[in-house]
């Protein structure tokens, strides 16, 4: 329970236990803003909200745009412990304590029931998160190395561009130096004929 701010170059780790996902939390997020990006920061945040059972929105940056629809990723959490998961008519979890009578078991396996069904739902909803967050890592590495590749093949065009026009002056000031060689050779040419 509670809040815990980080500041600095602190970090912290929020963990799923057996789903094998963990999240570092680092100053950006706050310790009491709504779900959402401070307009004032542009830090992105996160809200628990651990006694009413109410989802966690979280919400990740994965373009480059202000378009929320296309840039920016949202999914829901449930907060799921022994006082938020039941049968939602007023007993959960943890109120199953007592099995004195026939009636208290028949009531408690409707709770526990009850429970598993809804933790079996969050955790389905953490592991939609999850495809939908590799899912976006894999598109961004893949427009990443696209990107690159049309750099990469701007660069090469320049460079071959570039030789092209080298190699075409390097044979004008070739051709130009057999032409003044042979320019020079005249002259002399002329005077042995004058001579002889």
């Amino acid at each position: 329970g509670g809040s815990k701010e980080i500041t600095g170059s602190q970090t912290d780790t929020l963990s799923f236990g057996q789903l094998g996902i963990s999240v570092t939390l680092n100053s950006n997020f706050t310790a009491t803003a709504a779900a959402g990006v401070d307009s004032g920061t542009d830090a992105a945040t996160l809200t628990i909200a651990e006694e009413t059972g109410q989802a966690a929105q979280l919400t990740f940056k994965i373009g480059s745009g202000n378009n929320a629809a296309q840039d920016d990723l949202t999914f829901d959490l449930t907060v799921t412990k022994s006082t938020t998961l039941g049968s939602g008519t007023g007993s959960n979890l943890s109120d199953v304590a007592n099995f004195a009578t026939a009636a208290d078991a028949s009531a408690a396996i409707t709770v526990v029931s009850d429970a598993i069904d809804q933790l079996q739902t969050a955790r389905s909803a953490v592991g939609v998160g999850q495809n939908r967050l590799d899912f976006a890592a894999q598109n961004l590495a893949s427009s990443i190395e696209n990107n690159e590749s049309a750099r990469s093949t701007l660069l090469d065009l320049d460079v071959a561009a570039e030789m092209t026009q080298f190699t075409s002056k390097q044979i004008l000031v070739q051709s130009g130096v057999a032409m003044l060689a042979q320019a020079n050779q005249m002259p002399q040419n002329l005077l042995r004929l004058l001579q002889g």
